[in-house]
């Protein structure tokens, strides 16, 4: 359990005061809970909940973890989290007006190309999402661990550009040419039958690295050349100035993103009964 006087993990200088930090970014992560300003609530559903026939813990928000971060790295966080918000919750506005470009690839997939997205921005936002999941001590994302090595980098990185005034940040971005960039895929769905059937879920993988929140899914490669499929590679982030989604049906969303979890969670339980 950490304390207030553990060095914050991104800087590892300032103390870690800060409480009550979103492990995965807020605004793209309590959606599943409901409308605002109505009893929000989602279900948290583990493998240990579910063997022992307790009732699933009902929560009210997205994890948040106390001590991790100081103030300045949460406000680093907040910057880009204000910039990429506009990206998440507005590609569909951006798609109508022709900001962004949406293309047919097969008949349950399009790609977005976002070309007005701060493409630097938005891919800092999804390393730091990944980063905060590892290190994280919540349980949620006890199998959701980077390689030391590639967690340190991602730190590193993140560090590079920590300010916490937005002027500050782009002003750092625009006067470093060198950019250390890990490919990326984002995926979310046209539509959704039901808003509030989606999930939180860090499974446990390293190649690539995945993590679903609500509306939206992510995977993350050390190298390009870890993108062994060319399908996933060609509507992936996989260079610098690449900022795209793929974008699934919403019966292609539920049977790969949704369901797929589920089964596994019940094939593991299916296991620890018969044990």
């Amino acid at each position: 359990m950490r304390k207030p006087t553990d060095p914050c993990l991104l800087c590892l200088i300032n103390l870690a005061t800060k409480t009550k930090s979103h492990i995965y970014p807020k605004f793209i992560s309590t959606n599943f809970l409901g409308p605002k300003g109505t009893p929000r609530r989602g279900f948290s559903l583990s493998s240990e909940t579910q063997s022992r026939q307790k009732p699933p813990e009902v929560i009210q928000d997205s994890p948040k973890e106390d001590y991790i971060l100081c103030e300045e790295c949460e406000a680093f966080f907040s910057v880009l989290e204000g910039i990429a918000s506009d990206v998440f919750a507005n590609w569909r506005t951006k798609v109508a007006s022709g900001e962004y470009i949406q293309k047919s690839i097969i008949d349950d997939m399009d790609i977005v190309e976002c070309n007005s997205a701060d493409k630097r921005t938005i891919h800092l936002f999804v390393y730091s999402i990944f980063w905060r999941v590892s290190v994280s001590e919540i349980e949620l994302f006890e199998n959701a661990r980077l390689e030391k090595g590639f967690e340190e980098e991602l730190r590193l990185l993140l560090m590079a550009y920590r300010y916490s005034k937005r002027i500050d940040y782009s002003t750092s971005l625009e006067a470093a040419p060198n950019f250390r960039f890990f490919p990326n895929t984002i995926l979310t769905a046209k539509s959704f039958k039901d808003e509030t059937a989606n999930l939180l879920f860090a499974p446990f993988s390293s190649n690539p690295y995945c993590l679903v929140v609500d509306r939206f899914a992510f995977m993350l490669y050390r190298v390009p050349t870890d993108m062994k499929v060319d399908f996933i590679r060609n509507l992936s982030n996989n260079a610098l100035n690449d900022c795209r989604m793929m974008v699934f049906s919403e019966q292609l969303w539920h049977d790969t993103i949704v369901k797929r979890p589920l089964e596994l969670l019940a094939k593991k339980l299916g296991k620890q009964a018969k044990s």
